[in-house]
């Protein structure tokens, strides 16, 4: 056997580091991010305050851009890009702390085995939690409630807004200007000066009336529609019937083009669109009572005059609300003290983070509560009455990525998947079935040409709302709830890989000498830059998230509604909040979230851990069976700073004794596979 390393040795090894190696112990990473957490506060405190000083904000909302509706999105994109991507490195963070506060310490873990239990090591671990004492527990949950927080409200601290005008309809007889007969008011507008402008509105043709009304979003002005009924025939009034449509209620403002009995009963329980009215505008009629309200009478309609357009394309903003901002903030002071703490906690402590760090800690200090038992599986130590010395046959068994997890990680994955897709289709039938009744084409060119978070007003979701702060904040809750179902799959997801993973690492020590991956290296251990899930998972699983993340957020989103009255007014009162979704973003989450199914599927089902000679026990991340692995020979007390290798250590005297055989890591040369048939302790 090797003789003890001295500490000169070991001064002039850790001398030899190279600078990544130092730089991703496990002090150094968490350094790291408390820095980053600190920038993204310091980011999110900085612009909250340079956006509030030099834009100014009424009631808690503010408009950092007004103009060009293009280019307001196009920066509503930008700025949710990234926040998307602070969001998803502060998830990232979060979920390295979560799982080096629920990673146990060596006392921990004897404690358990005591007790004839076991502890999680080396993944997310929800069951460790609740053996934790009192504070590790208040900032596991920390963590958890202040990613769903943000998650929930961040990004609808920015949001798209956009104009909706109200405008006065006005139904009249054919004879109406050659009357001098003065129109009362309606809905506490004055119709008066609408008739005295008469002559000056453009002549519209019945089929160009409609088109120009028929989008909400086409910011149509006041509108004059002459019938072919006479005054004579309307108890000798001019004014038929009158309306002012859109305000808060701006996704019904084109209805008065399809009030007439006719028409209304033909689009039930559709919605007025081009598609629908097309069919009628040769004979196009409408409502002929005061308010021109649906189905009720009907008069046919010879021509419009109307006065115009407004200028919409300049009146795009993109707003931002103080109050969301100030939750996000505090929200990311606090995460910025969970993980002030983990580094003070996890960062100056011997916690068993890794795998690497659990054998290391069993082969310097062999547990006596597994001694003898060296074939023990994690299904081993699920009863307590397996926690007793015992020969194990060695019966090797083709073993796929799924029989690393449990049943309950597994299935609670699972359920969450469900979750999602049964919420995610319900969006999709929601807005097909939308589409087809009412009567507008479902084709993807279609869909697509909507683009990501554009408003459509037939793709809206709940009432709308008016301005106040506390009413848009319940909008954000219900717009943002996905982003938290979406976190809890990211966390799950990671949980079931890291399960995966870990037991892959453990089985590759079967195959040859490898290097111990620990949290703070020593000796010719080497530095863990990753807790469980190697960079070329991680990343990708990350990219992945966030992409999804961003999807999910350009999918169901906050829309804010800027309204002009008909004298161009515009007051907090009249802005409203609703939940815009967008069905091509919708489907794109969907597929996305799919492929990242189907890929950890396929890991689960299709990989297999190394077989026969290179086969070892399930340990996957079981404390229990990990430590009856590691009592090493005696005399190899160097064999937690070295290379070492899994196998059979016990001397060839002892097979032809026929005694059991003893496995374990060692940094003997003359390790060998069990064999099958034989009996182990």
């Amino acid at each position: 056997m090797k003789k003890e390393i001295s500490a000169d040795a070991l001064d002039r090894d850790l001398k030899r580091r190279t600078l990544w190696e130092r730089l991703t112990k496990r002090r150094a990473v968490l350094r790291a991010q408390v820095g980053l957490t600190f920038i993204v506060l310091l980011i999110n405190i900085v612009w909250t305050i340079v956006a509030s000083y030099t834009y100014g904000s009424q009631n808690g909302i503010g408009t950092i851009f007004t103009g060009d509706c293009g280019k307001s999105q196009l920066l509503n994109v930008y700025l949710h890009i990234a926040i998307n991507i602070l969001s998803t490195l502060l998830l990232g963070i979060s979920n390295y702390c979560m799982q080096l506060i629920s990673a146990p310490s060596r006392e921990e873990i004897d404690r358990a085995h005591a007790r004839k239990t076991w502890v999680d090591v080396g993944v997310p671990s929800a069951r460790n939690v609740w053996k934790l004492n009192l504070s590790k527990k208040i900032i596991w949950c920390g963590f958890a409630i202040t990613s769903a927080t943000l998650h929930l409200f961040w990004n609808s601290a920015v949001f798209y807004s956009f104009p909706t005008y109200q405008y006065r309809v006005a139904v009249v007889t054919s004879d109406f200007q050659y009357i001098n007969q003065a129109w009362p008011s309606y809905g506490g507008y004055e119709f008066e000066p609408l008739r005295q402008s008469a002559a000056g509105l453009e002549l519209l043709q019945p089929a160009d009336c409609i088109n120009r009304y028929i989008e909400p979003l086409n910011a149509g002005r006041d509108v004059i529609v002459v019938t072919n009924r006479t005054a004579a025939e309307n108890s000798n009034s001019t004014l038929i019937a009158s309306t002012v449509t859109g305000g808060t209620v701006w996704y019904f403002e084109e209805y008065w083009i399809c009030s007439s009995t006719e028409i209304y009963n033909a689009i039930i329980p559709g919605g007025c669109t081009t598609d629908v009215v097309d069919k009628f505008v040769s004979n196009w009629t409408v409502a002929s009572e005061t308010g021109l309200h649906l189905g009720k009478g009907s008069v046919a309609v010879d021509y419009c005059l109307s006065a115009g357009m407004n200028d919409s394309q300049d009146q795009c903003s993109v707003g931002f609300s103080t109050y969301i901002m100030t939750i996000v903030i505090a929200m990311n002071a606090l995460k910025c003290a969970f993980v002030l703490f983990v580094h003070y906690k996890a960062g100056r402590s011997s916690v068993i983070g890794t795998l690497g760090d659990a054998v290391a800690s069993f082969l310097q200090e062999p547990d006596h509560s597994t001694e003898h038992m060296c074939l023990a599986t994690k299904r081993t130590f699920m009863s307590k009455a397996a926690w007793q010395p015992q020969a194990i046959e060695w019966r090797p068994s083709k073993t796929r990525w799924i029989g690393a997890t449990t049943k309950r990680r597994f299935g609670v994955t699972m359920g969450i998947y469900a979750a999602t897709f049964i919420a995610t289709t319900g969006l999709m039938i929601a807005g097909v079935l939308g589409r087809v009744r009412d009567h507008r084409s479902i084709a993807i060119s279609s869909l697509i040409s909507q683009g990501l978070g554009n408003l459509d007003p037939q793709e809206l979701l709940s009432n709308a709302s008016r301005g106040a702060p506390t009413t848009l904040l319940a909008t954000v809750v219900m717009a943002n709830s996905f982003q938290v179902l979406f976190s809890c799959l990211y966390y799950m997801y990671n949980s079931v890989l890291s399960c995966m993973l870990v037991a892959l690492e453990w089985s590759r020590y079967s195959v040859r000498k490898r290097p111990l991956r620990v949290s703070n290296p020593t000796g010719a251990q080497r530095s863990s830059y990753f807790l469980t899930i190697p960079f070329r998972y991680d990343i990708p699983l990350l990219a992945a998230s966030s992409l999804l993340q961003w999807l999910v957020s350009q999918s169901v989103f906050l829309i804010r509604i800027n309204n002009y009255d008909p004298t161009g007014t515009n007051t907090l009162v009249s802005q409203s909040s609703r939940i815009g979704f967008a069905p091509i973003g919708i489907i794109a989450s969907y597929f996305l979230t799919w492929l990242m199914f189907l890929a950890l599927l396929l890991l689960a089902f299709l990989k297999v851990y190394p077989q026969g000679d290179k086969a070892m026990p399930m340990a996957s991340t079981c404390s229990a069976a990990i430590s009856a692995s590691c009592h090493r020979p005696p005399g190899d007390y160097d064999a937690w700073l070295l290379p070492v290798q899994w196998g059979v250590t016990r001397s060839r005297a002892d097979e032809v004794e026929q005694k059991p055989g003893h496995c374990s890591f060692t940094t003997a040369r003359d390790v060998s596979p069990p064999i099958e048939g034989r009996f182990y302790a």
